[in-house]
C-alpha cells in the first residue's frame, strides 16, 4: 500500500480536567490520534507523555496504573466476542480491582447500566445484540472503574436518541466531577454541550487548537 503518515507533526496538550473535542473530516486521523494518546497504538515517531513521563518507557506496573486511570470507548464497541456482555463489562474491574467480590462487581455494573434503561440479558454474546447495545456495553466497561481520563471515539453514533440523552447526561456528570475527557465526534450537539477545548484535524495535521 505504500507508507503514509496518518498523523504528521501533531503536537499539543490535552488540558487536565477539561473536555477536549477532536473534529475533522473522515479519514483525517482522529481515531488514530485518540488511540495513540490512550497508549493503544504506539507512535512510529515522537512520544506521548502523561505527567511528564513517556508512555512507551513505562514498566508493566506503571502501564497497569495508567490503564486503571483511563477508560476507552471504541467506535465499533470492540467487545470480546466469545465473552458475555456481563463478562465484557466486568473485565476492567476484575483486572484492576481484584479484591471486589462477584456481587460488588454486579452492583457496580447495574448502577451504571440503570442509567440507560438497559434491559437486555447480560448473558448474551455481543453478536446477539445491536450496535447501539454494544456501544452502551463498551461505554459501561470504560466508566465502571471511575477513570480519571476518558477517551471516547464517536460515542453517540449508531445509538437511539433516547439513549443519546442518557449518555450525554453521564458525560456531563463526569465533566462536573473534573474528569479529563477526550472525544472524537462528528456530532455538533455533543460538541456544543460539552467541549471546553477543540482540536481540528485535517490531513493528519492540526488546523486549529484552543479553547472553544
Amino acid at each position: 500500500h505504500g507508507e503514509r503518515a496518518v498523523l504528521d507533526d501533531v503536537s499539543f496538550d490535552f488540558p487536565p480536567g477539561k473536555t477536549t473535542v477532536v473534529l475533522g473530516p473522515s479519514g483525517c486521523g482522529k481515531s488514530v490520534l485518540l488511540k495513540v494518546a490512550a497508549g493503544i497504538l504506539p507512535p512510529n515517531r515522537g512520544r506521548v507523555e502523561t505527567d511528564g513521563k513517556n508512555l512507551s518507557s513505562f514498566s508493566e506496573r506503571q502501564d497497569r496504573q495508567f490503564r486503571r486511570r483511563t477508560g476507552f470507548v471504541f467506535q465499533d464497541a470492540a467487545l470480546w466476542s466469545n465473552n458475555t456482555l456481563f463478562e465484557n463489562m466486568s473485565l476492567p474491574l476484575r483486572i484492576h480491582f481484584p479484591q471486589l467480590t462477584d456481587k460488588e462487581i454486579a452492583v457496580r455494573i447495574a448502577a451504571v447500566l440503570s442509567r440507560f434503561g438497559f434491559t437486555e440479558d447480560l448473558n448474551l454474546r455481543p453478536a446477539d445484540t445491536s450496535l447501539g447495545e454494544r456501544k452502551i456495553v463498551s461505554f459501561v466497561r470504560a466508566v465502571v472503574t471511575d477513570p480519571e481520563v476518558l477517551f471516547l471515539d464517536e460515542p453517540l453514533s449508531g445509538i437511539h436518541h433516547q439513549v443519546t440523552d442518557n449518555m450525554l447526561d453521564l458525560i456531563r456528570e463526569l465533566k462536573r466531577k473534573g474528569r479529563t475527557i477526550i472525544i472524537v465526534t462528528h456530532d455538533p450537539q455533543l460538541t456544543a454541550q460539552v467541549a471546553d477545548w477543540l482540536v481540528v484535524l485535517q490531513g493528519g495535521r492540526i488546523l486549529e487548537c484552543g479553547p472553544t
